[in-house]
């Protein structure tokens, strides 16, 4: 996948250094090209000067232009990109200490998306960028000359990830707080004597708060930094623990489960993650198949990998559904969210529907 470029356009070495600390900390970026004037900027973009030669299709994903710039201005800059039919669709964000509403107007008549005004306050400059950053470069979304790949698409898929984990935290606990809220007081009349005849409906709102702050547990796991808390297993350990439960299970629903299990090398893994996500698959793959099936779980290695194969009888996945597997709260079933894919990203590794 290329990577998404960011075209900054700044004079200012002061500026620069807190744009690119900016968005460091925002973590949404894989490269920023520098222009330190506007020649140079038209350069990088139309090939030419320095640039000679470099494919100009290969657009950046968004400009953050200064206006006051030696040798050619950022109003020329902008008037000049929106001319041409590589560049004139491409996002771009006016950054200036100007205080004229002239620059404001001249801006967007000329094609600007957006105008910030760069603040005294350093802190709320560096807040500003980041949610510059956060927006171009995963909200929005310009028009490509070719499809993406499939790689791409799981790229542009994980970056959407990345948002959600930075955002997730404080809904979290916003919601959780006024859940518990709600809770205590259903509890607190539940143990009234007047409203002893609605027992059965307290109690089932009870239910349904803790299901909701089930699912915002699952949202949060999905979130979470991967990574941590790694330590040496061995895959077929960690699936013989789980087996007890896992034939329980099956055996509640009148399947079989068979297990095929190869020698494979240790790997470093979170033990809860990956408990998390084969319950989740052989789950799925229990109650998509009729009474009477069998659901089969292999493993398998080679000097490069380990592989986990959860096998099932059921009818299959449509196409259609197929390219949604894996995006947050997709499901076939309405009672509950499908949180599967996230604990593969960070091992790395994937999941391959079969």
């Amino acid at each position: 996948m290329e990577d998404k470029i960011i075209l900054l356009v700044e004079d200012n070495p002061t500026d620069v250094s807190l744009i690119l600390r900016a968005f460091e900390k925002s973590r949404m970026l894989n490269k920023v090209v520098i222009a330190r004037d506007g020649e140079e900027a038209l350069d990088y973009l139309f090939g030419t000067g320095v640039y000679a030669g470099r494919d100009v299709t290969d657009t950046p994903m968004v400009i953050l232009l200064d206006l006051r710039l030696p040798k050619i201005s950022g109003l020329e800059v902008l008037q000049r990109l929106r001319a041409n039919e590589h560049t004139r669709l491409v996002p771009v964000v006016v950054l200036t200490a100007s205080m004229e509403d002239k620059d404001v107007l001249d801006s967007y008549h000329l094609g600007a998306n957006s105008f910030v005004r760069k603040p005294l306050d350093l802190n709320e400059f560096v807040e500003a960028i980041i949610h510059l950053g956060l927006y171009w470069l995963v909200i929005n979304e310009i028009p490509r000359i070719t499809n993406f790949s499939r790689f791409e698409q799981e790229m542009v898929r994980i970056d959407w990830l990345n948002l959600v984990g930075q955002m997730a935290p404080g809904i979290a606990h916003q919601l959780r707080n006024r859940m518990t809220g709600v809770r205590g007081f259903l509890q607190m009349i539940n143990e009234r004597e007047e409203f002893l005849a609605h027992r059965d409906y307290i109690k089932l709102m009870l239910g349904e708060l803790d299901a909701a702050n089930s699912i915002i547990s699952q949202f949060l796991f999905l979130t979470k930094r991967k990574g941590e808390d790694l330590t040496l297993q061995n895959l077929n350990t960690l699936l013989e623990s789980l087996l007890p439960l896992i034939k329980a299970e099956a055996a509640d629903t009148g399947k079989d489960i068979f297990i095929q299990l190869e020698d494979v090398p240790d790997l470093m893994l979170n033990e809860k993650e990956i408990q998390h996500l084969t319950l989740n698959l052989v789950r799925n793959g229990l109650e998509a198949m009729p009474e009477g099936g069998h659901l089969t779980l292999r493993t398998a290695g080679t000097e490069e990998y380990v592989v986990l194969s959860v096998q099932d009888q059921g009818t299959g996945i449509d196409p259609n559904t197929m390219n949604q597997l894996g995006t947050p709260f997709f499901t076939t079933k309405p009672e509950e969210p499908d949180l599967v894919w996230p604990p593969v990203i960070p091992l790395p590794g994937s999941i391959t529907p079969g």
